[in-house]
């Protein structure tokens, strides 16, 4: 990962979707020692409450998916993360729901179990989340991927 982050830096920063399961302290140091241009997006987030408040303090972006929702680990977390630092996703097709892939599109499910926990409407949860990709520099048609 070392090497992927270093280059990603040299090319001026991109956009770095992380995998940390199972070695969130490790990825938090290597972010921590080596990124300033680019924007880490932790992937399915698992690690610690405390890491969880760590990845914030280094500005990490998360993208969450609707079986964060479906275990009071990943719910605990989901609750603890600002709504200016999320990206829905669905991890699909590797996540199934009731036997069926999700679809990367499928995000809604993500969006409406947001709305609930924040005590928000689906169309509140839908500007913040397309601001979120404004503000890390996705542009585009985005409405139509909710």
């Amino acid at each position: 990962m070392v090497v992927y982050v270093k280059v990603s830096e040299k090319c001026g920063g991109k956009l770095l979707s992380i995998h940390s399961r199972g070695a969130a302290k490790e990825t938090l140091e290597i972010i921590e020692q080596n990124i300033n241009k680019s924007k880490p997006v932790l992937h399915w987030f698992t690690g610690t409450v405390k890491q969880l408040e760590w990845a914030i303090s280094l500005n990490c972006w998360f993208s969450i998916n609707p079986l964060m929702f479906t275990n009071s680990k990943g719910l605990t977390l989901v609750q603890k993360i600002p709504l200016s630092r999320i990206f829905p996703e669905t991890d699909g097709p590797f996540t199934v729901y009731r036997g069926t892939p999700y679809l990367p599109w499928d995000t809604n499910s993500v969006i409406d179990c947001l709305a609930n926990i924040h005590k928000k409407s689906r169309q509140e949860i839908e500007y913040i989340l397309l601001n979120n990709l404004n503000r890390i520099g996705i542009k585009g048609k985005c409405r139509d991927q909710f």
